[in-house]
């Protein structure tokens, strides 16, 4: 998945310098922006006005962001190759989504990794799975109201399994 995912940076780039006349190309200093990022990078070591390079270093990303998801878009349209190792890296982050929301305790991002793979259990004739998923989410949306205790406890990452006080080491219960 990383070499895949490598493969389309490098290729949005090239896509990128060979539209000379795309509206953001003079907005994006490619050199410009790893030098922010490596102060960025400093600024966190050294803890010093992080909370300002951050907001700076958010601005430029999210223009690189946009550039990178209209090449996607664009190359998704063109070719079906394209559009078929795309939609394999994104299921692939959404399955390490989930595995982190699992080993982290973090209950938010588990339900967030478990929305997003729903669409993918019915398109794949999951049955067990996309019958009961959209089941357990409403259920687990409800449980700040009907039971706010255990909702506190889940969001304390109580939802999850350690034998070890090591960090990413909890695995989710049906393991």
């Amino acid at each position: 998945m990383e070499v895949l995912f490598r493969l389309m940076w490098q290729a949005s780039i090239r896509w990128l310098n060979a539209d000379s006349q795309h509206p953001h190309k003079a907005n994006l200093d490619q050199k410009g922006l790893v030098g922010s990022m490596q102060s960025f990078h400093l600024a966190i070591k050294r803890k010093e006005d992080v909370p300002q390079r951050s907001m700076s270093i958010t601005v430029e990303l999210k223009t690189v962001m946009e550039l990178f998801e209209t090449f996607q878009e664009q190359e998704r349209a063109r070719l079906p190759m394209f559009l078929f190792w795309d939609e394999y890296i994104r299921m692939v982050m959404m399955l390490l989504q989930f595995i982190k929301a699992e080993r982290t305790g973090n209950w938010r991002l588990h339900l967030a990794a478990a929305s997003s793979m729903a669409p993918y259990f019915f398109a794949h004739d999951r049955h067990n799975y996309s019958r009961w998923l959209p089941v357990y989410l409403a259920d687990m949306e409800q449980l700040q109201q009907e039971h706010p205790t255990v909702s506190q406890r889940f969001m304390e990452g109580s939802h999850v399994i350690s034998c070890s006080s090591q960090p990413f080491s909890s695995v989710w219960t049906d393991m």
